[in-house]
């Protein structure tokens, strides 16, 4: 019998083929380099600080920083003047949040600091005092010195609780004390202005402030300058002086 040739027809039921799309790179809408995982890191920016830790509350480098008292336990100035310090009948005590102790002042207290050329007031005026207050008692009549350089500037309060910040013809007068409780006290010369700051915030401000004149009274703490009286009762802390404007921040 004569072989016959075999057909084999092979049949795929239900199978269909679909194309397959490669990308191409850059040709490729959806590429980035940024996607491929060796892809170098983006450059840093230039422009970009990096973060400092603040300079610390009596800074050494600070050159028109002419006194820092922090009261930790010690009457000291920690600022570059390293200015000679005096102090009677101060005590310590617990000071604002976050700045460990704080002097404590009574009918005998003071702090005094020499004169000296360290402490020239330049021209134009250009001073900044500045303390954490915290009075005991406001005074029956007159008023108590926080800080007072006599015959150029200082800081009291009044027997009606408000606060002064003075320079040699005149001042500016605010509220910046409670009985028993901290507040920031800043006073600034610039110029012929004079301003009031309490917890870093404008109280008061007036013009009109003539030069100062630079004599050789001794810089009181907690007292009324040359005679000593006029004294602070209650705690003083964080006292800074520059001869410089210096806003609070």
């Amino acid at each position: 019998m004569p072989s016959r040739p075999i057909l084999a027809v092979l049949l795929f039921a239900g199978c269909t083929f679909e194309p397959m799309t490669i990308a191409t790179g850059p040709a490729d809408a959806a590429w980035s380099p940024d996607a491929r995982p060796d892809a170098p890191p983006p450059p840093p920016d230039a422009a970009a600080e990096p973060d400092l830790p603040p300079p610390p509350f009596c800074d050494p480098d600070d050159q028109d920083l002419r006194l820092c008292l922090e009261l930790e336990g010690e009457v000291a100035d920690g600022s570059a003047a390293r200015s000679a310090t005096s102090s009677q009948n101060v005590t310590f005590v617990d000071g604002p949040p976050g700045f460990g102790m704080a002097g404590h002042f009574g009918a005998t207290s003071r702090i005094t600091t020499p004169d000296g050329a360290p402490w020239t007031v330049g021209t134009p005026n250009a001073v900044t005092f500045e303390a954490w207050i915290r009075p005991e008692e406001f005074p029956a009549t007159g008023r108590l010195a926080i800080l007072d350089k006599d015959g150029e500037y200082g800081a009291f309060i009044n027997a009606d609780g408000s606060t002064d910040c003075r320079s040699l013809d005149g001042g500016v007068s605010f509220t910046a004390a409670e009985l028993g409780v901290w507040h920031r006290l800043t006073c600034v010369l610039d110029g012929d202005t004079l301003t009031g700051y309490v917890d870093g915030q404008v109280a008061a401000s007036t013009t009109g402030m003539v030069a100062v004149n630079n004599g050789s009274a001794a810089l009181f703490v907690g007292a009324n300058g040359t005679v000593g009286d006029q004294h602070w009762l209650g705690d003083l802390d964080g006292v800074r002086v520059w001869m410089a404007v210096r806003p609070p921040e």
